[in-house]
């Protein structure tokens, strides 16, 4: 049955949660399907609710107690976690892929406001990063879009570069490789990830520093995946 928050889900922090422990269940199995468009189309629409799934999976940063979590709640932040992993959608993204950029920078700056609230400030700068490894170009097409190259290039938004990092690392998925190749496929990454920094760095500098930073990681694999393939050759 495809996934809706149903009237009235906005009525009450907790009437919020509950709806949204019940909804994501059905999530586990609908990545592809139009169930799981509605599902982030949703969340990606209304911050509180976004925070009221960081809040099933992490614990605010002034937490002092240690009290066993019970077995629905565990269950419930694993599912929400697997929902935030497989998140490649940003806020206000349309249908054909572009993004309404002022949806995009409301929904930011109201979910930070409600992150910072419930003591959960790092780690929505953290998923935020990791959503925006998925991205498009804007219409300029330099990549991202103009609202996340603004947004990426506040000097307190440090840990959202961490995560864009983490995102397009992960975004790679699994490599496959023949038995001799070396470091061909990281370096191109390399060049896609320098290539993208050098059109942002006179315009967004800490952006263009991060996209340097993990060209220079891909560099560095590359030169590991050359000594592995020759150690192979060489039996």
């Amino acid at each position: 049955m495809p996934w809706s928050w149903g009237q009235g889900a906005y009525s009450s922090s907790s009437s919020r949660r509950d709806r949204l422990e019940f909804g994501l269940i059905p999530a586990l199995g609908y990545d592809k399907e139009p169930a799981a468009k509605t599902l982030y189309a949703e969340i990606l629409s209304d911050p509180a609710s976004f925070i009221e799934l960081l809040k099933l999976v992490y614990h605010p940063s002034t937490r002092t107690d240690r009290e066993e979590p019970s077995e629905s709640s565990k269950a419930a932040a694993e599912i929400a976690h697997r929902v935030l992993m497989r998140c490649k959608r940003v806020p206000g993204m349309r249908e054909d892929g572009t993004v309404d950029e002022a949806a995009f920078s409301d929904f930011v700056e109201e979910a930070r406001k409600l992150a910072a609230e419930a003591g959960r400030a790092k780690v929505f700068d953290s998923e935020l990063g990791e959503m925006l490894a998925h991205a498009p170009a804007g219409a300029d097409g330099i990549w991202p879009f103009q609202a996340a190259r603004d947004l990426l290039d506040r000097p307190e938004l440090e840990t959202a570069r961490k995560g864009l990092a983490t995102g397009l690392f992960n975004k790679r998925g699994m490599v496959s490789k023949s038995f001799a190749e070396g470091g061909g496929q990281e370096r191109e990454l390399a060049a896609l990830y320098h290539g993208q920094a050098q059109a942002l760095h006179q315009s967004h500098p800490l952006l263009a520093a991060a996209l340097d930073r993990l060209g220079r990681d891909y560099e560095a694999y590359a030169r590991g995946e050359d000594i592995e393939a020759k150690l192979r050759q060489e039996g």
